[in-house]
């Protein structure tokens, strides 16, 4: 092993393949910057691809001296994780290439592990972790205690980790974004869907979509704050008609059909809380537009006055226009004391929408 004191032989497992994906793509941008001639390669073993057809471009790769570069780094995706030998496979090694490598691919890895040059790099990246009765196992728990080795598992932000993920992407990328509305804009994303285990799955929110959404909330919001609105702007869209069909009839005070949107919603797999906090939030900007209305200003006006963004505005109007204020208030405070039982522990969610529902 090398004596130069950096780490250059990295193995990565777990199931949030996105922050597996920043962080090689940062050490490959690095290199490069570095080095614009650097030897890089990248092989998945789970993208479909012929096994044996990648495993003699990774050895070919690995063995490549270039003569450009001393430089190199190689990233191997899901080499244990992914499809053994296909029939396929096996009939394309043909008996001449058999007998011209002493050693299978894993042989090989662990061998070029164990006398990687200084400026060399290899990082293994697992979607699962390693078979602890396996070699490579045993192997990199030999390494665990060099210096130049590192290991680390990368799991899916469930639950209230997901907020605290986004909060720390928004700072990471020179946006702006206070706690609330990270809870609101976290609700979104997930649609309200619930973060579990279940057994060896795990239901969890999508970071690449996640991070996509974030990047048009701050180009948009340039350098102030995001808001709700703007979080309900760019982000929500399929459940919007939902959402909205569920005002509507709650308005007309249509139980029925409130509550088959609501059954709807529900077999989705949206939570009551997101479903309870889409309507108070709703039924708050209604509230503040129909006062408004009734003061005779204007959309643009109305937009200016409230904060609320116009297209959020004009698409609320013709439901504030079709609730009179009293009824709007009623409704209101009805959530309000539906959303404070949840939070109090006195009723689950679906329970209060349910009675909410009931008594409207």
């Amino acid at each position: 092993m090398q004596d130069k004191q950096t780490q250059n032989i990295f193995f990565f497992f777990g199931n949030d393949n996105f922050s597996m994906h920043e962080v090689v793509r940062g050490e490959k941008k690095l290199m490069l910057e570095g080095n614009k001639n650097a030897d890089i390669n990248d092989f998945d073993f789970a993208d479909g691809t012929s096994r044996f057809e990648l495993e003699v471009k990774t050895r070919e790769a690995l063995r490549a001296n270039s003569l450009f570069s001393s430089d190199k780094l190689t990233v191997i995706r899901d080499f244990w994780s992914g499809k053994r030998k296909s029939k396929k496979d096996t009939e394309e090694e043909d008996e001449g290439a058999q007998k011209s490598r002493k050693d299978n691919l894993e042989d090989f890895l662990l061998e070029y592990i164990s006398k990687i040059s200084p400026n060399d790099k290899i990082f293994f990246l697992e979607s699962k972790s390693l078979d602890k009765r396996g070699r490579a196992y045993k192997f990199f728990e030999g390494l665990k205690k060099d210096a130049h080795f590192e290991k680390k598992e990368f799991a899916l932000p469930l639950g209230y980790q997901f907020n605290i993920w986004l909060e720390d992407r928004v700072k990471k990328c020179g946006g702006k974004i206070s706690k609330s509305n990270v809870d609101f804009l976290a609700m979104l994303l997930g649609k309200g869907m619930e973060q579990k285990e279940h057994g060896s799955l795990i239901v969890a929110y999508d970071l690449y979509q996640a991070a996509s959404e974030l990047d048009k909330l701050i180009a948009y919001c340039d350098d102030r704050e995001i808001t709700k609105e703007d979080s309900l702007l760019l982000v929500s869209g399929r459940d919007d008609m939902n959402i909205f069909s569920l005002i509507e009839s709650l308005g007309r005070r249509d139980k029925n059909r409130a509550l088959a949107i609501l059954t709807g919603q529900l077999r989705q797999g949206s939570n009551g809380n997101y479903i309870l906090t889409m309507l108070v939030f709703h039924f708050r900007n209604l509230i503040s537009i129909k006062s408004l209305l009734s003061e005779g200003l204007s959309a643009d006006e109305i937009s200016k006055q409230t904060n609320i963004h116009p297209y959020v505005v004009e698409k609320n109007t013709a439901y504030a226009r079709s609730f009179k204020e009293e009824n709007l208030v009623f409704i209101y405070e009805k959530l309000y004391a539906a959303d404070l039982s949840i939070k109090t522990g006195k009723m689950e969610p679906e329970l209060a929408l349910d009675l909410l529902i009931a008594v409207i």
